[in-house]
């Protein structure tokens, strides 16, 4: 099983991911680890090695991936802005609306990293 987390920087990706991995035995690829400019063929070359494990791909926009299932976590423009003063990461709306408009199609929406946390456990498990 293949599930994306996409959305933008700072919206609480990483810690959801975090939480899943501590409960289960996924493999977590996050994006900012490949090359700076990766292709689709990076991603699945990092897949070869963990075919019957569920992974967890992070990104800010994702792939277009077979038979993936994509999760978009969109936070409260609140709750990103207090995520982004915490990691000191600065971006402009600009730059936000280029990156919503570059993501690829959601299978799921999820407003809070908590939700995001139970729809992966969710998925995981069954």
């Amino acid at each position: 099983m293949i599930i994306q987390v996409v959305g933008l920087p700072c919206s609480g990706k990483s810690t959801a991911i975090q939480k899943i991995a501590k409960k289960f035995n996924i493999n977590h690829i996050d994006s900012q680890n490949l090359p700076a400019f990766h292709t689709v063929q990076d991603v699945l070359y990092q897949l070869e090695d963990f075919k019957q494990i569920p992974t967890i791909i992070e990104s800010a926009c994702g792939y277009h991936l077979p038979a993936s299932i994509i999760i978009l976590l969109r936070v409260p423009p609140q709750r990103l802005s207090q995520n982004k003063e915490a990691r000191a990461y600065r971006s402009s709306p600009e730059d936000e609306e280029q990156i919503y408009d570059s993501i690829v199609a959601a299978d799921f929406t999820t407003y809070s990293v908590e939700d995001l946390h139970k729809l992966l456990a969710t998925l995981i498990q069954e």
